[in-house]
């Protein structure tokens, strides 16, 4: 569909009296140019624009203007290690614990102790690693696991 007037005059349905929808009776199809305001005498006319100019950088890389801080780089926080071992091995003394008794008090300690190393490592570098809630869930199970096995062992020894 073009944009020229022609075209917009041919889609208007017609009226009684022979006017379109937007004309009355009689008038031009177009206005004259004496009814076109001129522009206003502060502004100029479109068609007499500046000129393109090229683009001037106002300052070249390096450091932040007056009154601006410099950005702030954030590196990506890695989870440690030793804090992920531990709540994977206190999940597998809990899994492990319902068949094999003795890996379940093994894998308990080692969950336990993994915990710890891995608190203590996160607390001497928080801004390049966390998993401290890892550690805690990992010692958690341990701590249960290995509670609840010696418990069992010791109602078993009593038993007989």
């Amino acid at each position: 569909m073009s944009d020229d007037p022609q075209s917009h005059d041919e889609e208007q349905p017609e009226v009684p009296g022979g006017a379109r929808g937007w004309e009355q009776p009689g008038a031009p199809a177009h206005p004259p140019q004496s009814y076109l305001a001129p522009p206003p005498p502060h502004q100029q006319p479109w068609v007499q624009q500046q000129p393109f100019q090229q683009y001037q950088p106002q300052q070249q890389w390096g450091a932040a203007p007056a009154g601006y801080v410099d950005y702030v780089v954030y590196r990506p926080v890695k989870t440690d290690g030793f804090c992920v071992t531990s709540i994977i091995l206190g999940i597998c003394s809990v899994t492990i614990g319902f068949c094999i008794f003795p890996a379940t008090v093994i894998l308990g300690i080692m969950a336990i102790v993994f915990g710890i190393l891995g608190i203590r490592r996160v607390r001497a570098a928080p801004e390049s690693s966390t998993g401290s809630g890892l550690a805690i869930a990992g010692i958690s199970l341990g701590s249960i696991i290995v509670v609840l096995t010696l418990l069992f062992i010791g109602l078993i020894v009593l038993a007989d």
